[in-house]
């Protein structure tokens, strides 16, 4: 089990939150929320992906993310943004415990993507806190 599990009741409010995400970006089709040590705590999805490997992933592309920084003599990780040709997964740090990561088509505007992640991502740490 997580060290920074969450209660049922963040789990919904949450999941709520998630799904209002995706509602507002057309292009957006999958959110999750994850501890910063690799477990999914909630999700929302429009596709069927799998979460528990993707939450795994996620605390590892955090991890670089940080290495990547001290070695350039720069600050925590705030995003971690990998773009493709279909679209973009971007990852944003919540504190110190959790992560909202976000994937989204390649017609989103990357602008507006981050935008929306950081208000959510505010939202949601409002509870995680």
């Amino acid at each position: 089990m997580s060290v920074t599990a969450i209660t049922e009741e963040i789990r919904h409010i949450a999941e709520t939150r998630l799904r209002t995400l995706l509602d507002e970006q057309s292009s957006v089709y999958g959110a999750l929320l994850s501890s910063i040590d690799g477990h999914r705590q909630a999700s929302a999805m429009h596709k069927d992906l799998h979460t528990s490997k993707l939450a795994a992933m996620t605390s590892s592309v955090i991890a670089l993310g940080e290495s990547l920084a001290k070695e350039a003599e720069q600050s925590q990780c705030q995003f971690v943004i990998v773009q493709n040709r279909d679209g973009y997964i971007v990852t944003q740090r919540l504190g110190t415990n959790h992560a909202l990561t976000v994937f989204a088509t390649a017609t989103v505007s990357l602008g507006m993507l981050l935008s929306t992640i950081r208000i959510a991502a505010e939202d949601l740490h409002h509870y995680l806190a």
